[in-house]
């Protein structure tokens, strides 16, 4: 049986996902069999970043790291720095906002078993959002909240563009400009997932109708015997 995927991101208040706090975190999943996202699928909040009350937040090696942080939000959404922390600052804590992701991401996990869990997916999830969520789970108690395989967009961009030398780079804003998407509203979670998630569709389409014409089972029986 074919697990959902979840595509899903954070945005937070730094660069290490061993020490950052997420800020932002959304979802939508995909269909296993469509390959299309879910109708009312999406999971979108802000989440309050620990100790952004302290006065040291903002202070010292790590604050002005976040201070960084900070105006790189700014920017992107053309607002002050001080509109960016009003908002981080009334958003909800992480352990309201992590368990009803959990609830939202279970719902698409009818047996309720690991085997059946959704596919991890996203935008360099394995070195950055999956630590997130490992740190998450801890802390909250969750023993496992996706399966175990794992769709990360760098790796599909690796398979399928390495080809393509007009592709500058796999980062998700080089990946937009490939695939002719707009970047108007880059770097907000929901935005960046609902993004992440037509390329993915889009790639996993490529994959599915490949495999349809070119058959692989029992594709090498007439292979010569390999010698080395």
């Amino acid at each position: 049986m074919l697990k959902h995927i979840c595509v899903f991101d954070f945005e937070t208040d730094g660069k290490d996902p061993n020490t950052c706090n997420p800020v932002e975190l959304a979802c939508v999943m995909i269909d296993p069999y469509s390959l299309e996202v879910i109708p009312g699928s999406e999971f979108n909040s802000y989440m309050r970043p620990e100790g952004i009350d302290k006065d040291d937040y903002l202070t010292g090696v790590e604050g002005e790291k976040r201070l960084e942080t900070v105006k790189w939000h700014s920017k992107l959404r053309k607002c002050s720095d001080a509109e960016i922390l009003d908002k981080w600052k009334n958003a909800p804590l992480p352990e309201v906002v992590w368990p009803l992701f959990v609830a939202h991401v279970e719902k698409y996990n009818k047996a309720k078993s690991q085997f059946e869990a959704p596919v991890a997916a996203g935008m360099n999830i394995k070195n950055y959002d999956l630590v997130i969520v490992s740190r998450l789970n801890e802390k909250f108690g969750v023993k496992r909240l996706f399966n175990h395989e794992i769709v990360d967009i760098r790796d599909m961009a690796l398979f399928l563009l390495v080809w393509d030398s007009t592709l500058k780079s796999r980062s998700m804003d080089s990946l937009r400009n490939y695939f002719g998407m707009a970047e108007s509203a880059a770097h907000t979670a929901l935005a960046d997932v609902k993004d992440e998630a037509l390329i993915i569709a889009r790639c996993l389409k490529y994959f599915k109708s490949g495999f349809k014409k070119d058959k692989f089972r029992n594709s090498m029986k007439e292979e010569p015997a390999n010698d080395y």
